[in-house]
């Protein structure tokens, strides 16, 4: 959605981690997953212009990330999958990054991976009351409406919102003998509504929070056969109570989360027809207070994900967190442990350390163990689960620094590091003669190696506002589990070492453009790393210009130079294209 960075410091991260705030902006000719791209060195794995398959960072996997809107966990309690067109784009106010495992959610299904935690948030500075309207075409069918309006005050606020979406995602493919000259089959659609009742009364606040959502893809085949009809559609809700009460140094709190999600996969050729559905519900109770400059934190909580189909299985989390974090006028230094049992895990015990400075120049460093259990299709998937699996467990490590100078320069150095045992890794097994099933196994060890660059210049040009931003993220991800195997000591499979960016962005009173690019490295398509899909670049120009203080329109040209790159072999991304966006906000300060 429309989203842009405004600082890399986030109130609900510690200091001592990395962290990257982003805000709604008034350009919506991005999306979630084209922004984490851009502005937080994230790589995202697409089949064509529509379904998203993952999201990375740092040589992580997705499920390693969590995601939660609102503090609800968003990721199916089934696959532990989520597909971020399904979040209402008018809904996100505002996105936190956090980095690595000490800045992940200890309560979340996925449990405190090693990627990190994004957090969106519906509660904008403009406070209760507005209405938000937000129109978008583009080629090859790409059609998007929603809206969103906001009533009352303070004391009583009732917030809703709808959107849908389509597409066809027919888009010119290199011709191949035999073969349609189009993308075919590649059609997909959702729809999605959220509603939030919030108040206040004295020192106490609370909020209800439902969302709801459906989508229809086509799941073409490779770009040189005939599409076999495949398709798969998914429902999923969610809802949330959470009360807080406030006193003037302590606050209590309780949330109740609950979510459902149904999966259909239909493959008339393959004469299959399966139906998923699981349920979840997760309650806490928080406590936290300041005494003597420290602010002390303490969260209880209890989890359950149950499979109901194709196959009947529960999987529990229990977890105590505490935390505590001093903060002076220059230093600020962050511990905390994460007592529990995750599924599969057994008790386990998951520490963070982070220290971080401010100023000019400031550091920050911090060290944690992540823990990330297996999900239930994972291990109950038919065909291919694995109830053998066992949880990804290891340590990570990070170091940074930054330099803000008075003139608008701004530097940012780091390195991280992780070690991770039994890495559950999805890979084709033979079965029978000629048929292949992707079957999850754990890696049983695995290194993560990497180094992050940025360098970004504010400002002033032609009478406007001028950003330019260079980064780079270098890293390694090997298989180190056993000397004598072909595959000890190569990077793991589709997974980038080298990804870069680089934006121009210049602004004068209501009109504004960019020019933003993306370079990634070449990904192993093989485990012993003989084989590998080819680096590519790609670029995209968009501008956008404000008609009065509600109204903005936005143009975008993606694939300015008509890259030919894929992202999965076989499936390849659309040439250049075109999508145009409109906004009403008419939201009251």
């Amino acid at each position: 959605g429309p989203i842009l960075v405004q600082a890399e410091r986030q109130a609900s991260v510690p200091l001592g981690i990395r962290s990257t705030r982003i805000r709604r902006d008034g350009t919506t000719g991005s999306d979630l997953l084209a922004v984490l791209e851009r502005e937080a060195g994230f790589y995202t794995i697409r089949t064509g212009t529509g379904l998203a398959l993952g999201f990375r960072v740092r040589g992580s996997d997705d499920l390693q990330t969590a995601i939660l809107l609102d503090g609800v966990a968003l990721r199916d309690p089934h696959t532990g999958t989520l597909d971020p067109a399904l979040v209402p784009r008018v809904v996100i106010e505002s996105a936190e990054i956090g980095f690595g495992p000490a800045a992940a959610d200890p309560g979340a299904p996925t449990g405190p991976g090693v990627g990190g935690a994004i957090r969106l948030s519906s509660t904008g500075p403009s406070g209760c009351g507005g209405v938000r309207t937000e129109v978008s075409a583009g080629a090859y069918g790409a059609r998007r409406g929603g809206g969103r309006i906001s009533a009352g005050s303070d004391r009583l606020c009732l917030l809703v919102a709808a959107e849908h979406g389509q597409e066809r995602g027919d888009f010119p493919v290199p011709l191949v003998p035999g073969a349609p000259g189009r993308r075919l089959g590649a059609e997909r659609k959702h729809d999605s509504g959220f509603a939030r009742i919030s108040g206040s009364a004295r020192s106490v606040r609370w909020s209800l929070t439902g969302w709801h959502s459906t989508s229809g893809a086509g799941l073409p085949g490779p770009a040189n056969a005939t599409p076999r009809g495949a398709e798969m559609d998914l429902e999923t809700g969610r809802g949330a109570l959470s009360v807080r009460r406030f006193g003037s140094r302590f606050e209590l709190g309780f949330g109740l989360h609950a979510g459902h999600s149904v999966s259909r996969f239909r493959d008339p050729a393959a004469e299959r027809n399966t139906r998923a559905e699981a349920t979840s519900v997760q309650g806490e109770v928080v406590a936290a207070g300041h005494v003597e400059g420290w602010r002390l934190e303490s969260r209880a909580i209890l989890g359950e994900d149950r499979s109901v189909r194709p196959a009947a299985d529960a999987q529990h989390r229990a977890v105590l967190d505490l935390s505590a974090t001093r903060s002076a006028r220059r230093v600020e230094a962050s511990a905390g442990l994460a007592l529990g049992a995750w599924p599969g895990t057994g008790f386990e015990a998951v520490p963070r350390l982070s220290v971080g400075t401010r100023g000019t120049w400031s550091v920050r460093a911090s060290i944690a163990r992540a823990v990330r259990p297996p999900t239930l299709a994972e291990r109950t998937w038919i065909p291919g689960g694995n109830p053998d699996l066992r949880p990804e467990s290891g340590w990570s490590a990070d170091f940074g620094t930054r330099l803000s100078t008075p003139s608008g320069w701004t530097l940012d150095l780091g390195a991280f590091a992780s070690l991770l045992r039994d890495r559950i890794v999805w890979q084709p097994r033979l079965v029978a003669p000629g048929l292949d099933v992707w079957t999850p196994s754990n890696v049983g060890r695995s290194r993560v190696l990497g180094l992050e660059s940025g360098v970004e210049r504010l400002s002033r040009m032609a009478g406007g506002r001028l950003r330019l931003r260079l980064g780079a993220t270098f890293s390694r991800s090997t298989d180190r589990s056993d000397p004598r195997a072909a595959s000890y000591g190569h990077p793991l499979r589709h997974l980038p070492g080298t990804i870069g960016s680089a934006i121009a962005e210049w602004s004068r009173g209501p009109a504004a453009v960019r020019v933003d690019g993306r370079w990634t490295g070449r990904r192993p398509v093989t485990s012993d790393d003989t084989r590998h899909l080819p680096a590519f670049t790609v670029w995209d120009l968009s501008g956008s210009l404000a008609l009065g203080r509600a109204l903005r329109m936005q143009g975008s040209l993606r694939n300015l130079f008509d890259a030919r790159y894929a992202m999965i072999s076989l499936y390849p991304m659309p040439g250049r294209h075109v999508v145009l966006a409109l906004t009403l906000d008419l939201f009251t300060p």
